[in-house]
């Protein structure tokens, strides 16, 4: 395990918006303390029939912070074989702490897997960078698949105060915020 080796989870360029700018600037951030990065990014983001806009990637030429070489696309978010694959490929990489980008918890069976694979078999700690706990268009699902997923993690960085009451409240005993 690499002290120094950090791997972020999350969407990555072309990927446009809010969680892909966040992967940017904890890529560039980590990067200038001295850490080693490498993100896992996903091929499918949101499958066509639950995207409602026209595009989910970057048009405008506009790339913040590049760092294309250190972008694995491996996930798909539909794919459970992909999400085995991704967390062999971390596991290879024996980083000393994982950073899962977390906005939303339709992505909860991709990332409850690989973080699972990751407590299973490996010695790195398991960090969630939240932006919600459950999403802003609240579906069924979200609560649960959020408390599995979340389950997983040893450590929160969370965005706001609201986030970390949520997690507080969910997680009273083993809450690391």
């Amino acid at each position: 395990m690499n002290e120094r080796k950090i791997i972020i989870v999350g969407p990555a360029y072309p990927y446009r918006g809010g969680q892909a700018l966040v992967e940017a600037y904890l890529y560039k951030t980590l990067t200038e303390l001295g850490y080693q990065c490498h993100t896992v990014s996903f091929t499918l983001l949101y499958p066509s029939i639950f995207f409602p806009g026209t595009t989910q990637f970057e048009e405008s030429g506009f790339v913040a912070f590049p760092h294309t070489e250190k972008i694995t696309r491996i996930i798909n978010s539909i794919n459970p074989f992909t999400w085995i694959k991704a967390a062999s490929h971390i596991l290879r990489l024996k980083p000393h702490a994982v950073v899962f980008v977390w906005w939303m918890p339709f992505f909860g069976p991709a990332y409850w897997t690989i973080s699972k694979i990751l407590k299973w078999f490996g010695k790195t700690r398991i960090v969630f960078l939240m932006e919600n706990f459950v999403s802003h268009e609240k579906r069924f699902f979200d609560r649960i698949s959020a408390k599995l997923t979340l389950k997983n993690a040893q450590y929160f960085i969370c965005q706001s105060n609201f986030v970390k009451k949520q997690l507080i409240e969910v997680y009273k005993q083993q809450t690391r915020v």
